[in-house]
């Protein structure tokens, strides 16, 4: 199992999934009109690279210090790869314009999006339930 923190290199986190693994948990922030400091758990279904990888002159040109999570799925199916089962734990935010650190209700949110992480990971090693899948596979 690894735990990382990518923070605004995106691309990195692109290129170390397109080793794979069965379990793929993205902490990030997401607006999607709920409270400042919701958490939800999202199930991904990346989308796959069109057949021949499209036309290329097409291609969006992609800020490499601002990829969204739709951003980091779509450039790891372009490159061809794609992890097994997908998870984003999402906070609401309070604020979405640039700048450092956490609003209050996102500050106060960080145990439940913790405990989120912790319940993925325990149904993920309980035995029976993880598909007999090696730990260590979990990203």
């Amino acid at each position: 199992m690894q735990i990382r923190d990518f923070g605004i290199r995106g691309v990195h986190l692109v290129y170390d999934l397109l080793d794979g693994c069965d379990l793929f948990v993205l902490v990030d922030a997401a607006a999607r009109g709920a409270e400042p400091g919701t958490v939800t758990v999202l199930e991904v279904e990346p989308r796959l690279a069109p057949a021949g990888g499209g036309d290329s002159t097409a291609a969006p040109v992609i800020d490499a210090h601002g990829l969204t999570p739709d951003d980091i799925f779509a450039l790891l199916a372009s490159l061809g790869g794609r992890p097994g089962r997908s998870l984003v734990v999402a906070c609401e935010p309070a604020d979405t314009s640039p700048g450092m650190g956490l609003s209050d209700p996102v500050q106060a949110a960080l145990p439940h999006a913790v405990a989120a992480v912790e319940e993925i990971l325990h149904e993920y090693r309980t035995p029976g339930r993880n598909g007999g899948r090696d730990d260590n596979q979990a990203r």
